[in-house]
């Protein structure tokens, strides 16, 4: 849930409203180190966003044992894509705030809705 609305945030809307070109396209000398180019726009960072979307979600919900390792692989991906040269520093704290709103959302309406409906359900499926 979380990433779904991070991409749809960021790579369906954002990025073509904004439209920012990649710093080794605006920065003389720069070159993208990565083997497959990102062509599409730069803000804010989609891969970073990805990340912390289910990382923020995951620490909300999960076990510490999978949650922490989550939060640093987010935080990982967030470093990669500057030193890839794909993306500006503003880029990348974009992606992930919205992956961070978008991951206590989620997590809230899985603890708000979802887990209440199914214990409802199973409560339901006892009584018979």
């Amino acid at each position: 849930m979380s990433l779904a609305a991070e991409a749809i945030i960021t790579n369906v809307t954002l990025k073509p409203l904004i439209a920012r070109t990649r710093p080794y396209v605006d920065i003389d000398g720069l070159r993208a180190v990565s083997w497959n180019i990102p062509i599409d726009y730069s803000f804010p960072s989609g891969h970073t966003g990805a990340w912390f979307a289910v990382a923020s979600a995951m620490v909300m919900l999960a076990p510490k044992k999978f949650s922490v390792p989550a939060a640093v692989m987010a935080v990982l991906v967030g470093i990669s894509r500057l030193y890839l040269g794909v993306h500006y520093p503003t880029d990348v704290l974009a992606g992930a705030a919205i992956g961070i709103i978008t991951g206590i959302i989620a997590s809230l309406v899985i603890k708000k809705i979802v887990i209440p409906a199914v214990e409802k359900r199973k409560e339901q499926g006892k009584n018979r």
